[in-house]
């Protein structure tokens, strides 16, 4: 089967998030759904039912809220590969069954910072059996493997280094969203290397900061919605 070259259209392809404002019912990934499951679940174990109004809470309660932070930070770091993960997966997909390129492909093989093998001499020779399909594999296994075994974290320089790699441009991505898991990200590492318990980790002041942290989430998720969608 010929290989399909990718759609020169721009204003088809440039999934930018500015898209969305027409685009009908927004919708949520599966993904996202299981990252706002798990957060609840999380708040009701970690978390008293009733935050204090005078800020006053018990050694155990500041406890629990260390825990809820670092394991909410975990969440969110599990929800952004996975689904970078997929749409990736999609995209190599699509190229294995049918041939058909696509913007997360072409990001992928543009990304690897490996080097390929230099075409054969000879229609016969060592490496005559190599081709663009077996390079693409190459590129794809690159960042399935960086993804699950390198990403350590989701401050602005893990999120770029997720989903640039699959063709999603620094515009798409709201600077808010960044700078707020940046904030987030060294919170909680000020917490997972701390001993004790801190004011900063009050319970209430931690709920509010993963509620920002999902409102922003939310509209960056409907954009991968449709992004992984149009593969």
């Amino acid at each position: 089967m010929g290989r399909m070259p990718v759609n020169d259209n721009r204003e088809n392809n440039h999934y930018s998030c500015r898209i969305l404002k027409g685009a009908g019912k927004l919708m949520h990934t599966d993904r996202y759904k299981h990252l706002l499951s798990r957060l609840k679940k999380l708040r009701t174990t970690y978390l008293p039912r009733n935050f204090s109004e005078t800020g006053d809470y018990t050694d155990n309660e500041l406890e629990k809220t260390r825990a809820y932070t670092v394991l909410a930070h975990a969440e969110m770091e599990f929800y952004f590969e996975q689904i970078a993960l997929e749409i990736a997966q999609k995209a190599f997909k699509k190229w294995e069954d049918f041939h058909r390129s696509s913007m997360p492909l072409v990001a992928m093989v543009a990304y690897y910072s490996g080097q390929y093998l230099a075409p054969p001499d000879i229609h016969d020779g060592n490496r005559a059996s190599e081709n663009i399909d077996e390079k693409i594999k190459i590129a794809y296994s690159s960042y399935n493997k960086k993804i699950r075994a390198s990403n350590n974290g989701i401050k602005e320089e893990n999120i770029l280094s997720i989903f640039l790699p699959i063709g999603i441009v620094i515009e798409d991505i709201d600077e808010t969203l960044l700078i707020s898991l940046s904030n987030f990200g060294s919170k909680r590492g000020t917490i997972a290397h701390s001993t004790k318990a801190s004011p900063l980790t009050t319970p209430d002041n931690a709920y509010h900061d993963v509620s920002v942290l999902v409102s922003l989430i939310d509209t960056f998720d409907q954009f991968l919605h449709q992004y992984k969608n149009q593969i």
